[in-house]
């Protein structure tokens, strides 16, 4: 998934300004569809106000990405209505152990936060060079 952004300086930090385009302005499921346009701060490199860049990130991670994201919670829905099932529970005790998965998976996620961002493979590249698009 390649985007590209303008360099922009804010508060005399050069940023990557990415503008929302009309598709994510109609889903809105995400902070970008919100918002009329994102800055991401530059890593070091030869940037100048208004060069644009790409920003990219490959597609098989923006997929494990969105899994993880919305995968974990769904799961942990399910396997807690599941064992409220299992359990012989009333279907309300039942809505409350599914939520409750839901409300963990939550705290499980931000605890892997700390790991995932180490690993960088969710972290978006910079790229100054059009014709270096998609080589990442």
């Amino acid at each position: 998934m390649d985007k590209t952004a303008v360099v922009v300086r804010v508060d005399g930090k050069l940023m990557a300004e990415l503008t929302r385009s009309e598709a994510c302005a109609k889903c809105g499921a995400c902070q970008h569809g919100r918002q009329e346009s994102l800055r991401y701060p530059l890593p070091d490199g030869d940037y100048r106000e208004g060069d644009e860049v790409v920003i990219s990130l490959p597609d098989d991670n923006a997929f494990r990405a969105s899994a993880l994201a919305y995968g974990i919670p769904i799961v942990c829905l399910l396997l807690g209505l599941a064992l409220g099932m299992v359990l012989g529970l009333p279907d309300l005790a039942q809505a409350a152990l599914g939520l409750s998965a839901l409300a963990a998976s939550f705290f499980v996620l931000k605890a892997l936060e700390p790991r995932l961002k180490r690993s960088g493979r969710y972290e978006p590249k910079f790229c100054n060079d059009q014709d270096k698009r998609g080589e990442y």
